[in-house]
């Protein structure tokens, strides 16, 4: 096993983008997390070709390799020039739950992002991570203006997560003024009513 892995570890490196890419699949299927098979998969990360890049850190994920060993590479690839990656980072910093906590500074600033399919993701990770911290919440608030309908959707939900928390009365009053708001759609003010009265009937 070592003499293959040392093998696909100079395919990761070669010339052929086509190879690469396969070598970093072959990595997810064999779920060895030997040092030197992370580490060669966290430098393809910065690969010049995005696909490979994309499947060097779905294998990193596949692997289940913590957050915390590959934080620093998230948080750069969540400004990849890829639309493509930049949703895929967020998808599975909000699928590690309370785990993505730390990178929770990042996922706001990466609000801004052009890509209203990122913007949704974001949006989406941070109400699965649930932190009730003052900074979400307001974030969350302010894409209830964004232009893009499915923003407004995935981050009218997202607040419904933070009614557990201290943030609970924040939430409540941000929610009452969607309701009175005119300019809002009709979709975001009927979701808004429909978590206040499952937090009414809780």
């Amino acid at each position: 096993m070592d003499k293959a892995v040392s093998q696909l570890i100079k395919d990761i490196k070669c010339d052929d983008h086509h190879i690469r890419f396969s070598a970093c699949r072959v990595f997810s299927e064999l779920k060895l997390k030997w040092p030197k098979i992370i580490e060669a998969l966290k430098e393809t990360t910065k690969d010049k070709v995005w696909f490979v890049r994309l499947a060097a850190i779905q294998s990193l994920w596949d692997l289940n390799v913590s957050l915390i060993t590959i934080k620093g590479t998230l948080l750069r690839m969540l400004k990849d020039e890829s639309e493509d990656i930049r949703e895929y980072i967020a998808c599975i910093i909000g699928e590690s739950g309370s785990d993505g906590e730390p990178m929770v500074p990042a996922l706001i600033n990466s609000m801004d992002d052009e890509s209203g399919y990122v913007r949704e993701s974001i949006a989406m990770a941070l109400g699965k991570i649930g932190c009730g911290s003052t900074s979400t919440i307001q974030v969350l608030e302010k894409s209830l203006e964004d232009q893009d309908l499915g923003v407004r959707i995935t981050s009218i939900k997202a607040l419904e997560n933070f009614l557990p928390t201290p943030g609970r009365d924040k939430v409540i009053g941000i929610l009452k003024e969607v309701l009175e708001d005119k300019n809002q759609s009709s979709e975001i003010r009927e979701l808004a009513e429909q978590i206040l009265y499952r937090f009414r009937n809780s």
